[in-house]
């Protein structure tokens, strides 16, 4: 969950990118995004369920084939671009919050010197975290109570801009006063939480093997019928979705404010309108607490699909390889750590604004338009060939 709830997530500025901008109109790319959710979710749990797919690499060779190692590599890159969007939400984050009580260097930019302190140190973890024969227990622990750290808190500081601010929230919405740009037309809006939806297709290949457990020594589906994966997969969209809706209705209690809807991190100054300088403070630990669990769990996961990828390429100088070799992992993900913090120094929203819609257009045809074909055809009529689908 913290893939998706955590990072980019809390600044807020994805919020304002692809709803607040629009004002009262951005409820569609809300409801877009709710709707978006449910339905991948659901999809995929009933897809997993009827197909057996208890793996990542499972499901891809089931939707794409041999196309499958395409897959692989784009997720690196899709990888290495989140992680600079962690980055330097993490860098804006820290400098604006500890700007505000401490005094700071102008030497070098603050965002750029945290961030190459923060990252090593995340490199750390998840090579202490990660051993050789890929288990990763206090790992999950660790990812799981961060993405509940930052729902609550999402919804804390939310309930708190509420209790000041809800006569604007609602005055938003009303016939008399709705407020939304020239620019706010449903296409355009509905769009915006496509491309939403969209980035987010590469984590559903990681919580397949969430979705069984072992019974009688065999891995069998948590679900029991297509009724549980609808559900299922609904309450899901709705939990994913909500911390999106509570910063879009605070968002619209400073409407139409430049200094919040189009600040690099629109939380911070809203945060900073409660209680400054504690809930600062608590706000830079829960970002610094959601950067740390998302970078250590991509790198997790962008070193696993390395290793898979050199393992099934098998020629030229990766014949006989099998994966990646311990010191080996550590050098590739050190470097392309430090690309990360490169392209991270471009911004928050410039990175949002312009990777989001490249990738989104990119995963709908390589992921989402073969998974929809296949899930039809594989759900509604039961078809079970078990040919070429690799394993774990």
């Amino acid at each position: 969950m913290v893939f998706i709830i955590g990072g980019a997530y809390i600044s807020g500025a994805e919020v304002a990118i692809f709803s607040s901008t629009y004002g009262s109109a951005g409820w569609l790319s809300v409801a877009t995004i709710l709707l978006g959710f449910a339905g991948v979710t659901s999809l995929v749990f009933e897809y997993a369920r009827v197909r057996n797919t208890t793996s990542y690499r499972m499901l891809i060779n089931d939707v794409l084939g041999r196309l499958s190692v395409l897959f692989d590599l784009l997720y690196v890159v899709t990888v290495i671009y989140l992680l600079s969007v962690v980055m330097s939400v993490a860098g804006a984050v820290l400098q604006g919050g500890v700007c505000r009580t401490l005094p700071c260097s102008s030497i070098l930019p603050l965002r750029f010197r945290l961030t190459f302190v923060v990252v090593p140190l995340a490199v750390v973890v998840y090579l202490g975290a990660v051993d050789e024969r890929g288990t990763y227990g206090l790992l999950d622990w660790f990812l799981n109570r961060v993405g509940y750290l930052v729902l609550a808190a999402v919804v804390g500081f939310s309930l708190l801009v509420f209790l000041e601010r809800y006569p604007q929230i609602i005055g938003i919405f009303t016939p008399v006063e709705r407020a939304a740009p020239s620019s706010a037309g449903a296409q355009r809006v509905v769009w915006k939480g496509i491309v939403y939806v969209g980035i987010h297709l590469p984590v559903y290949p990681l919580i397949i093997h969430h979705l069984f457990e072992s019974r009688d020594g065999q891995q069998q589906h948590i679900f029991d019928s297509g009724k549980q994966s609808l559900v299922s997969g609904c309450l899901a969209g709705v939990v994913m979705t909500l911390p999106f809706f509570l910063t879009y209705l605070v968002q619209m209690g400073y409407y139409p404010q430049p200094r919040i809807i189009e600040a690099e991190i629109p939380w911070l100054p809203i945060v900073a309108n409660i209680a400054d300088p504690i809930a600062v403070w608590a706000y830079v630990l829960v970002v610094a607490s959601a950067f740390t669990a998302t970078t250590v769990g991509l790198t997790q996961t962008l070193t696993l699909r390395l290793s898979e990828t050199v393992d099934r390429i098998s020629v030229g100088p990766f014949a006989g390889r099998n994966g990646i070799s311990g010191r080996e992992r550590a050098v590739v993900l050190t470097g392309l750590l430090l690309v990360a913090v490169a392209l991270s120094q471009y911004g928050v929203r410039n990175l949002i604004s312009i990777g989001y819609v490249m990738f989104t257009l990119v995963y709908l045809v390589a992921f989402a338009l073969p998974l929809g074909i296949g899930g039809v055809r594989h759900i509604y009529g039961g078809h079970r060939d078990d040919s070429d689908r690799g394993g774990g």
